[in-house]
């Protein structure tokens, strides 16, 4: 703050830097202590704003004040906000896929959309294994590639990263992708897990296509498995015609 006399004696008018809050009363003294008691000040009789660039001020350092070359610079603008993300597609309109190749409890099987991750990302459910295709953008929450995954579980919809919550990178299937917006189609190779049959948590309704975490840890290996859209319904056989009259 600017203070015309910072004890009330006659002093110079000076910019100071202080702990404590100026006087919005007082004409001079703006501490009210009678004394120029004060971390650093540069002398002005400017009151408009303290000197913007770089100025020689006196910093009380070490118990004397000393010759201190200080910048004084407008803060950069901030950015501007970033846009609203667009509104996910209605669930319908994200098209199913069928898987081809792969262990049995991955090969024809029908994934659908099932939800939406906090992402944005679709998720989807197999028709017949239960189990979930999803994308993870770091899959145990410490820098990891992004991904998409086939576990056993539902993701978490409201978790940014690590979404089946375990802390490790266990899972029965992956492939590396930055696009949330679809495991990639046609044929790629994907690190998949032991060819396992799927099993049941006892007590549950649930599907497991895996072991317990850490099942996957080391076990990977390529496959090429393909994602395509499952075939179009034949059109219903038309009537039987009419049998001749006898």
């Amino acid at each position: 703050y600017w203070d015309p006399d910072c004890n009330g004696a006659g002093e110079p008018a000076r910019w100071i830097v202080h702990a404590l809050a100026p006087s919005t009363t007082g004409a001079l003294d703006l501490d009210g202590d009678g004394q120029c008691v004060l971390a650093a000040y540069i002398d002005s009789e400017d009151s408009s704003s303290p000197p913007l660039g770089m100025s020689t001020w006196q910093v009380f350092c070490d118990g004397s004040f000393t010759d201190n070359d200080l910048t004084l610079a407008r803060p950069s603008p901030s950015p501007p906000p970033s846009p609203p993300a667009p509104p996910s597609p209605p669930l319908a309109a994200v098209l199913p896929f069928v898987i081809t190749g792969g262990c049995a409890a991955l090969d024809g099987v029908e994934y659908a959309a099932a939800g939406y991750t906090a992402s944005g990302a679709p998720y989807y459910r197999g028709s017949s294994s239960s189990s979930y295709i999803y994308w993870d953008p770091d899959c145990n929450g410490a820098g990891e590639p992004a991904r998409w995954i086939v576990h056993a579980l539902a993701p978490s919809t409201s978790a940014t990263s690590d979404l089946d919550g375990h802390g490790a990178c266990d899972y029965a299937a992956r492939i590396y992708s930055e696009d949330s917006s679809s495991p990639p189609l046609g044929t790629e190779t994907w690190q998949v897990g032991p060819c396992l049959p799927i099993l049941f948590i006892p007590g549950t309704a649930v599907a497991q296509l895996m072991p317990p975490p850490g099942w996957a840890t080391g076990t990977l290996t390529d496959k090429n498995l393909t994602l395509a859209r499952p075939s179009p319904l034949s059109p219903p056989s038309p009537p039987s015609p009419p049998s001749p009259p006898s």
